[in-house]
């Protein structure tokens, strides 16, 4: 269970914290947690107005130890922790960053695989679900007494008995939790489920909210193991939605589980550093995914399923293409085409139609031999946008090139532009070609152009009579 309500920002706040030094003693601070484009997840300010943290030796740890102590949040970890700068450090306060900051009832160590599971939201998830399909929560008002009878005689021990009220307000969901089928994949099961909470500040409201789920049960994990795995279906919903989606109300769990319906007293909130992205609010709409998870769920875990099986072996070449997405880190326009471009050369050998073949090869083998079938139209003169797309990598790396460039201007901002999206376009469209993705059923729908391949292919020949004048 969260720390904080549903409705407060854990960002606003500064959080009171002690710190147990053991034989050197009790230090105390205040804890800011962070959401900006930083690589810390919390700031620490620590102090000891009484002796002095360094004087005594009370406060020096090596870079990347952990700090452990009691919050106004419960027990916290901070967690791959380094000093600030130097700047702030004084005799007796001094800053330090960490990437992890967990709060919960119990302690997190780096090293120790004990977690079991771990939940996550994204900041625009309801706009990838649609929790509009049903009412599945609600509330009723002065509740009929026929029904407060039925509750009264069925309810299990613990619930309020609503006959011994004149007007009772009863709070009812339809038990549908799952929004994505539990499928097993090379992380553990995964799926999506409906989470429901109960405001009473402003009245009593009840929602529910979506939130995807790992569980590894049976070979629990490290807290860098359980956020890699969640990185790794982060980036499956990053490539179905054409952008990068910020990490939001993140938890792990530990210790055994409990039966269903019971409280899980082990549950963790956990606070990341810049892996969860750098923006959001790039609101989409229903045919710009690839794949619906609320109207085509098992469609859309088989396809993770095969991405998943195949990341093991392709995550390089993944991992590179992700860096490129709209809300991560965005490097120069030149950089990002040569990491285009690289992402072949970081194709696993099962990927590449031969053993010698180089960069241009392969991209020219997954455009005609799995993305081109499955394309409505034939893409005018592709052949030679992916040479001249290849060459303007070389011509990037080494200063010059003497290859082909079929009339394209290597000077040109949107001529580069162009020539990245189109190698992005071919690899991210054959990978998931590959994992059962059917493209040409979804060039079918109205907002494709809502996704960065829709709007390749929607402004393709625009594009490529500017880049390469016939």
């Amino acid at each position: 269970m969260s720390r904080w309500r549903y409705d407060e920002n854990p960002f606003d706040q500064s959080i009171g914290v002690e710190f147990d030094r053991g034989n050197k003693g009790q230090l105390h601070g205040w804890i800011s947690l962070n959401n900006e484009r930083h690589s810390f997840a919390s700031t620490t300010q620590i102090f000891d107005s009484k002796t002095g943290l360094f004087n005594d030796g009370r406060f020096e740890f090596p870079p990347g130890s952990s700090l452990h102590g009691v919050s106004e949040k419960g027990n916290v970890s901070l967690i791959l922790c380094h000093r600030g700068s130097a700047t702030f450090a004084t005799t007796t306060s001094c800053t330090v960053h960490s990437q992890y900051a967990v709060f919960g009832n119990d302690h997190l160590h780096r090293h120790d695989p004990v977690i079991r599971a771990v939940h996550f939201e994204f900041e625009d998830i309801r706009t990838i679900f649609d929790l509009n399909r049903g009412v599945t929560v609600g509330i009723i008002h002065d509740a009929d007494h026929r029904i407060a009878e039925s509750i009264g005689k069925h309810k299990p021990e613990y619930a309020p008995d609503p006959r011994r009220y004149d007007r009772p307000l009863v709070i009812y969901c339809d038990g549908k939790c799952n929004l994505l089928p539990t499928t097993q994949t090379v992380l553990g099961s995964v799926d999506a489920r409906r989470t429901r909470y109960t405001t009473t500040s402003r009245g009593v409201a009840v929602d529910d909210y979506p939130r995807i789920a790992i569980e590894f049960a049976d070979d629990p994990v490290t807290l860098e193991r359980a956020v890699d795995k969640m990185s790794r279906v982060r980036q499956f919903f990053a490539w179905m939605i054409g952008y990068a989606p910020v990490y939001r109300n993140v938890s792990v769990f530990i210790g055994d589980k409990p039966s269903k319906g019971e409280y899980d007293p082990n549950e963790l909130d956990v606070f990341l550093s810049h892996k969860g992205g750098t923006t959001g609010g790039e609101h989409i709409m229903g045919g710009s995914i690839l794949v619906s998870p609320s109207y085509r769920g098992e469609y859309f875990m088989d396809v993770m399923t095969k991405w998943l099986e195949r990341d093991d072996n392709g995550h390089v070449a993944n991992l590179t293409f992700f860096g490129m997405m709209r809300g991560m880190f965005a490097p120069l326009m030149e950089n990002k085409m040569c990491m285009a471009a690289n992402v072949f050369d970081q194709l696993p050998s099962r990927d590449k139609p031969s053993e010698r073949a180089r960069m241009l090869d392969i991209a020219r083998h997954r455009y005609q031999r799995i993305v081109r079938p499955h394309l409505a139209v034939d893409l005018d003169r592709m052949n030679d946008v992916i040479e001249t797309a290849i060459n303007c990598r070389h011509y990037l790396t080494h200063g010059s090139t003497d290859r082909e460039r079929h009339g394209a201007n290597y000077s040109d901002y949107r001529s580069m532009m162009f020539f990245t999206e189109a190698l992005r376009f071919v690899y991210g469209a054959s990978e998931l070609i590959e994992c059962g993705w059917n493209m040409k059923e979804w060039l079918g729908y109205h907002f494709k152009r809502n996704h960065p391949f829709g709007a390749f292919i929607d402004t393709y020949d625009a594009q490529l009579a500017a880049a390469l004048p016939s």
